[in-house]
C-alpha cells in the first residue's frame, strides 16, 4: 500500500517525526508512573494480578491517544517485514517512556478498548464506573478474557437482558466493527488529510 501522509491538526506544525500523540500527552506521563509503582509492588505478582491506580479516565485518554500514533505510523512510517503499524506505535511510546513496561502496556491496550465500548452506553458519562467502584481497570480484563463473555455482560449493563451464550460470536463481530468506525472517527477528529487508504490501518488486531 502506498503510504498517505497526514498532518497533526493544530499548531504548532512540524515534520512528520514529532510524535504529538505521544509527546504532548499527559495520559502516558501518569502511565509511566503506575508502571514504576507496579515494578515495585508486584514483582512476585502474575501481571493480570496487579492492582493499577490508574483512573479509568487516563486509561481511556491513553487508548486514544494510541490509535493515534498508530495511524501516525501507519500513514508517515516505512515497516519491516513483520513489524505492523501496532509493534511500531508501542515501540514508539517505550522510546519516549521508557519505564512503561511493555507487559504493562500490552494489558493496558487490552483493557482500553472495552472501558471506551463501555462509556458509550451511557454516551461517554462516567456515572457507572464512579459507582460501581469495584469495577476497576483490571476488571476488563481478569473477569472477562474471552470476548464473547465481554459483549454479553455488556448487553446487560446496555438492555438488563441476559443474552444467549451462543450469540456471543455474533456480538462480537459487531462490537469490532463498532470499534473501528470509533477509531476512524479518533483519528479524523485528530488529523488533517485523512483519506480511505488510511481505513486499512484499522485492523482486528486489538483485543476484545
Amino acid at each position: 500500500m502506498a503510504a498517505s501522509t497526514i498532518n497533526i491538526v493544530g499548531p504548532p506544525e512540524g515534520p512528520p517525526e514529532r510524535l504529538g500523540p505521544v509527546k504532548e500527552n499527559p495520559g502516558f506521563e501518569k502511565f509511566e508512573e503506575v508502571s514504576l509503582d507496579n515494578e515495585s509492588d508486584g514483582k512476585n505478582h502474575k501481571k493480570n494480578e496487579k492492582t493499577y491506580n490508574l483512573d479509568d479516565k487516563a486509561v481511556n485518554l491513553v487508548w486514544k491517544s494510541y490509535v493515534c500514533l498508530q495511524a501516525f505510523c501507519s500513514a508517515n512510517l516505512k515497516r519491516n517485514r513483520g513489524e505492523t503499524t501496532r509493534s511500531q506505535a508501542k515501540k514508539k511510546i517505550i522510546e519516549e517512556y521508557p519505564n512503561i513496561d511493555l507487559g504493562d502496556l500490552d494489558l493496558m491496550l487490552q483493557i482500553s478498548p472495552r472501558i471506551y465500548r463501555l462509556l458509550q452506553v451511557f454516551n461517554g458519562n462516567w456515572v457507572l464506573l464512579d459507582v460501581f467502584e469495584e469495577i476497576t481497570s483490571i476488571f476488563f480484563k481478569s473477569k472477562m478474557k474471552v470476548g464473547a463473555n465481554f459483549e454479553i455482560w455488556l448487553n446487560l449493563v446496555r438492555t438488563g437482558q441476559m443474552a444467549d451464550y451462543k450469540k456471543g460470536l455474533t456480538m462480537c463481530g459487531e462490537g469490532k466493527k463498532f470499534m473501528k468506525e470509533a477509531k476512524l472517527d479518533i483519528v479524523k477528529a485528530y488529523f488533517n488529510g485523512v483519506d480511505e487508504n488510511l481505513k486499512d490501518f484499522i485492523a482486528d488486531d486489538d483485543e476484545m
